[in-house]
């Protein structure tokens, strides 16, 4: 994880410092900064693309106001969290779940001896969270859109149902509020096959693309190929989580290129 942290002050900083440390002890790479006059919305907009959290030592106010202009969807917008400058209060602010701000947050209170201030509904009502759970088992949330419908009903009291084509890990806190099932209403369907919009959908990146080409084959012509095969076969794109080919092919740059956009990293085999 690359976090950013930024102060405005002389207390501040010494707590930046101890910020950075501790994020560091926790496996993050860090930068810590005093803001100049007229240097917030500069260092926002650079960090809030390139990161994977921002960290304001300030009032929830002052971050608040500095990245209200980049929000667009919690399925990528990064971790921003506010600390007060004694290092009382740790508060996440945005991408509580996917973005990872609440874990973040409860992560750096117990190393700089602060509090963390959890405000989501699940959390706080100890509630199965389903967008941290895909997180977690690396699922692709196909339609986030849902996920408040899951979360409304698990705030009801009421028990989800989930369909899965593959077996999966049911720890006890899901089981209390969550059935595995094959029939009825679902809620929520996890499959690399294409699903209508009922349910939120999670796909699984469990399959695996053997690809052969000719020598000097173009990565516009592989990605053709993949996407017929996805479209005859029902498969989700977002399925894929690697490609298998020859050795004599590692060097094929259309096939690294493929490999490349899809974030995957090629296997290849020797005859």
């Amino acid at each position: 994880m690359k976090a950013a942290i930024i102060a405005f002050s002389e207390n501040g900083i010494s707590t930046a410092a101890a910020i950075a440390v501790a994020l560091e002890d926790i496996g993050c790479q860090c930068s810590f900064e005093r803001c100049a006059d007229g240097g917030l919305t500069e260092w926002t907009e650079h960090n809030f693309k390139s990161c994977d959290a921002l960290i304001f030592v300030s009032s929830v106010g002052i971050a608040v106001r500095a990245v209200a202009k980049h929000v667009e969807s919690k399925m990528t917008d990064p971790a921003v969290i506010a600390v007060d400058e004694s290092a009382k209060w740790v508060i996440p602010i945005l991408s509580g779940h996917i973005g990872g701000a609440n874990e973040l947050a409860e992560k750096l209170s117990s190393k700089i001896g602060a509090s963390a201030v959890i405000t989501t509904a699940t959390d706080i009502n100890r509630l199965f969270a389903v967008d941290v759970w895909a997180k977690k088992n690396g699922f692709v949330i196909a339609n986030p859109n849902r996920i408040k419908a899951v979360s409304a009903k698990l705030l009801d009291g009421k028990r989800i149902k989930i369909k899965s084509d593959f077996p999966v890990c049911i720890d006890e806190g899901l089981i209390r509020q969550a059935e595995l099932a094959q029939d009825g209403n679902f809620d929520v369907v996890i499959s690399s096959k294409c699903q209508n919009e009922d349910a939120l959908w999670l796909i699984p990146k469990r399959v695996v693309v053997g690809i052969g080409c000719r020598k000097g084959t173009s990565a516009e012509k592989i990605e053709t190929a993949f996407l017929k095969l996805c479209e005859e076969s029902g498969i989700d794109e977002r399925a894929l989580c690697n490609i298998a080919s020859i050795d004599i092919k590692s060097g094929e740059d259309g096939l690294l290129e493929f490999c490349k956009r899809h974030s995957v990293t090629p296997m290849f085999f020797s005859a």
